[in-house]
């Protein structure tokens, strides 16, 4: 009998295949609407094309995992992230930029802008908060109020599920 081989979804290479390619677009909407909130869940979705091209010679050029954006035209990253980077939530503010202010050309008015969201799974614990899915938005220090809705980025820490899983079976 052949040994089936089995391939980790973490690996960049395999995530990219399950959840970004055309013929598992289901699954990429099943794995977003599991995560957002509801006002964020979709129907269906275009996936796009990952490279972030530079403008300028000395621009910095990215490559994300999977960028989708939906039929009511929010724009989706999604992201696995393996080996720990101390700079991470940096990087993902970058590449929230960076989808966000690519929505406009010239002659386009702001009010065209669509909201950005960005979602980080990562296979290491890299927030100070003891929850394992975490919500980041602009807010007023002072008063809490939400500056706009056009930017939420989350951060999903599998190490973290893997331990209140365990703590709750226990």
């Amino acid at each position: 009998m052949k040994e089936m081989c089995r391939i980790n979804p973490k690996v960049d290479f395999a995530f990219k295949k399950l959840f970004g390619s055309a013929e598992n677009k289901d699954i990429l909407k099943d794995l977003i609407n599991a995560i957002v909130f509801e006002e964020d869940r979709i129907d269906s979705l275009e996936l796009r094309n990952p490279y972030n091209f530079k403008e300028f010679l000395t621009d910095k050029e990215s490559i994300l995992d999977i960028k989708a954006t939906s039929c009511t035209g929010k724009i989706y990253n999604i992201e696995m992230q393996v080996l720990k980077q101390d700079y991470y939530a940096e990087r993902s503010l970058y590449y929230w930029s960076k989808n966000y202010s690519m929505q406009l050309t010239q002659g386009i008015n702001y009010n065209f802008l669509k909201k950005t969201i960005c979602i980080n799974i990562m296979n290491y614990n890299c927030l100070p908060e003891k929850e394992y899915h975490n919500v980041y938005r602009i807010r007023n220090l002072a008063t809490g109020a939400e500056l706009s809705s056009h930017f939420e980025i989350h951060f999903i820490e599998l190490k973290k599920y893997d331990e209140r899983m365990s703590t709750l079976l226990d």
